[in-house]
């Protein structure tokens, strides 16, 4: 929980504060997300067009930009290293180069970056998780057009102010997953397959959710972007690793529209055994 800190030496050192903290209160707690989350590290991800934060976890990353001050040289994992949500856990030399593996030190601070960064996003965090839940319930019993109407109405609440990259899959991706990841929900995003990247698979009471989100074009009806989106899912093989499971597989498609700044459609499909 408070512990992993590490300069590739064989001691782990722990956060004293969180220690102190759970000693005090007797109880595990997550409180390096309560006492303050550092703004300009979501800011830059949302400037970068970087806001997907499996982006920053278990990745190589090269010296040169690991001891970068320059902001518009480092890249986005070595922000968060300087900022203390990642550590060093390996080495490797390549190409006479030095690069560094890096990784969140901890569950506390894993939590508190997905935490962060969906407060930042929404301005709420407690209110997106309460929806989150809702959302999932809704996942679980294939109520789908009900998680449209909610999902619509809850960034419909979002204030303009924080609603700024509104107009990239990234933003509803970050929202969607931090929702999860508040609620203690298997996912995996961007997973890599042998013909692309998926946007997001939901592992939820027995079932598997395989998500693809889309932004409206111009002129392009939504229904239209839905079926492109679903067909896109089948096209690239993404839900034949889990067919092993023997659970049923929903192909899911939303649907985003940047001048609404909001879901504008979702299309469902479940899988046939012999699909």
């Amino acid at each position: 929980m408070y512990n992993g800190y590490g300069w590739l030496g064989e001691e782990k050192v722990y956060n004293p504060f969180c220690i102190l903290n759970a000693l005090d209160e007797q109880g595990y707690e997550e409180w390096w997300f309560e006492t303050a989350t550092p703004q300009y590290l979501y800011e830059y991800l949302v400037r970068s067009n970087r806001i997907n934060l499996k982006d920053i976890e278990g990745c190589w990353v090269d010296r040169s930009q690991l001891i970068a001050f320059e902001v518009n040289r480092a890249a986005p994992q070595a922000i968060f290293f300087q900022s203390g949500y990642l550590t060093i856990v390996n080495k490797k030399r390549e190409n006479r180069r030095t690069k560094y593996l890096l990784e969140y030190p901890n569950l506390e601070v894993r939590n508190g970056a997905y935490y962060g960064l969906l407060q930042y996003l929404t301005g709420d965090f407690d209110k997106a998780k309460e929806q989150g839940d809702t959302l999932v319930d809704f996942l679980a019993n294939n109520h789908f057009d009900e998680f449209k109407k909610t999902f619509h109405a809850f960034l419909a609440s979002i204030p303009y102010e924080n609603n700024k990259k509104a107009d990239v899959e990234g933003y509803y991706s970050s929202i969607i997953q931090g929702m999860l990841h508040a609620s203690g929900i298997k996912y995996s995003a961007e997973k890599s397959s042998a013909l692309g990247k998926c946007d997001l698979v939901i592992f939820h009471k027995n079932q598997v959710f395989v998500l693809e989100f889309k932004m409206q074009r111009p002129r392009q009806k939504a229904d239209t972007a839905l079926k492109d989106a679903i067909q896109h899912i089948k096209d690239r093989h993404y839900a034949d690793e889990y067919k092993q499971f023997k659970q049923p597989i929903h192909l899911l498609a939303m649907v985003f529209n940047k001048k609404d700044r909001n879901i504008v459609g979702i299309l469902h499909e479940e899988l046939d055994d012999g699909s």
